[in-house]
């Protein structure tokens, strides 16, 4: 669990799909083409509040048909809990979290 986060800052829940892509590359010498595989990532769920004084604990409704916590081997659902700065500016701290179906 996040260890108190401030009150310049905002918790959240965060779902990020990662999954496997693939790069063409051409080998100028040769000409041939070769595939790479890469990771793309992005956000399928995301929900924030800003921390208030003197509260301790945070609700979150995650949707229904969303994305349960799942780790393919081409496709991966991972949930978080997250505390960020409210400005944007400065790292996030972030906690694992498993969605069940």
């Amino acid at each position: 669990m996040l260890a108190g986060p401030r009150q310049d800052q905002d918790v959240g829940v965060v779902c990020t799909e990662s999954s496997v892509g693939e790069d063409v590359v051409i080998d100028v010498g040769s000409g041939d083409t070769v595939g790479l595989d890469r990771l793309v990532e992005t956000v399928a769920f995301e929900a924030w509040l800003p921390v208030r004084p003197g509260v301790r604990s945070y609700g979150f409704v995650l949707p229904a048909d969303g994305a349960f916590s799942y780790e393919g081997e081409n496709v991966r659902f991972a949930w978080r809990v997250a505390a960020r700065p409210r400005n944007g500016r400065g790292p996030q701290a972030t906690a694992p979290l498993w969605v069940r179906p």
